[in-house]
């Protein structure tokens, strides 16, 4: 059904437990060795996913989140 909507019927399709597991795949094959992830200091994946992506020899590095003044 999956491959029918994406109009792909040779696309492989697999299927994750969750969200960190989900980032640690998808960053560790879209990143070359040299590159990292930029996030707010505050985004969930610096915040709670740190340790798993920095497993794979890849840094998050963070920024202070953006402040709204008025």
């Amino acid at each position: 059904m999956l491959k029918e909507k994406i109009k792909n019927p040779k696309a492989e399709i697999f299927f994750l437990s969750g969200g960190t597991q989900t980032n640690l795949i998808a960053i560790s094959f879209l990143l070359r060795v040299h590159e990292a992830v930029i996030s707010a200091k505050t985004g969930h994946i610096s915040a709670n996913e740190t340790g798993a992506i920095e497993a794979t020899g890849h840094k998050v590095i963070t920024y202070p989140p953006y402040e709204v003044r008025v």
